[in-house]
């Protein structure tokens, strides 16, 4: 299988990129800017503007993938709420651009989606629910899904996800993860919302699903997320406990007391029964997957 992964700079896109190597498969990363790669010894990179219609399309049609998971969004949703234009481009016409792409040459397409396409007033919700999208960032991934599903002869799954956490060094964003640990090592006091719940995502799982949707050639939607719904703030506590951190230092506080610009559902989880079946989706528990997290960060810093 050849494999070309967008987005590959991103936390998941270079996840997948080590289990590529792992399984021997042969993938093209590829993202906008320079490699921001670590530790990932033979792996092809080449910088690609996704949006650019003409080089998205010369890149395939030199490297002709037999699959392309897409990574590649802007997932920062007040950001998206700031620059609609760009947030458009990157996570709904270029998803276009890709999907004419591989229904032209015959590519399975895995594309990553989100939890924010639903209002979070459900809390658990499987695959066929009702879309209903409470920010422009949950519109764009919603119309991206839309699209796909209306394209002709094209192969394609679709991996909707949560809250997707993990380590790798030189991310350009970090994650809740990382920032809760950094934050309570300085000592510093953190406010965590009481009434958000998540199901969260541990990227290597995420990153295994996918590859497991381009072996299998699954088609249609599936929800890849970690297996425990929990608050935002019992989150944080389990970070404290599993990173020796002071958990004091976290202050309960309610979703009213911050004035993000764009709103957020407040309790979103996915029934896994699904990729459980098709994927052999089988994901690691919170705790072992926050520990494996912590030991990629002490063998980093050593």
């Amino acid at each position: 299988m050849r494999i070309l992964v967008t987005g590959a700079n991103g936390l998941l896109g270079q996840r997948i990129l080590k289990y590529c190597l792992e399984k021997n498969i042969e993938v093209l990363a590829c993202s906008k800017g320079e490699s921001r790669l670590y530790n990932l010894p033979g792996i092809k990179y080449r910088a690609l503007d996704i949006t650019d219609k003409n080089e998205l399309a010369e890149l395939i049609e030199s490297y002709k993938p037999n699959a392309i998971i897409n990574t590649a969004a802007l997932t920062h949703v007040d950001h998206c709420e700031d620059d609609k234009e760009t947030a458009e481009k990157v996570n709904v016409t270029a998803v276009g651009y890709l999907a004419d792409l591989c229904v032209k040459h015959d590519i399975y397409l895995c594309h990553v989606s989100t939890d924010f396409i639903f209002d979070g007033e459900k809390g658990i919700y499987e695959e066929d629910d009702e879309p209903n999208p409470v920010n422009f960032y949950g519109e764009t991934k919603l119309r991206a899904e839309q699209l796909l599903s209306q394209k002709e002869a094209l192969r394609c799954g679709v991996l909707r996800t949560i809250l997707v956490y993990g380590f790798v060094p030189n991310l350009t964003r970090t994650n809740i993860i990382l920032w809760l640990n950094d934050t309570l090592a300085k000592g510093n006091p953190v406010n965590i919302v009481t009434d958000q719940f998540r199901m969260p995502t541990y990227a290597d799982d995420l990153a295994l699903a996918c590859l497991a949707a381009c072996e299998k050639s699954v088609e249609g939607v599936f929800h890849v997320s970690g297996p425990e719904y929990i608050s935002i703030y019992d989150l944080a506590l389990l970070v404290a406990k599993v990173f020796g951190h002071n958990s004091e230092l976290i202050n309960p506080v309610q979703s009213e007391k911050f004035s993000d610009k764009a709103p957020r559902p407040p309790k979103t989880g996915f029934k896994l029964d699904k990729a459980r079946e098709y994927l052999d989706y089988s994901p690691l528990s919170l705790e072992n997957a926050l520990n494996q997290v912590r030991l990629q960060i002490q063998d980093f810093k050593k």
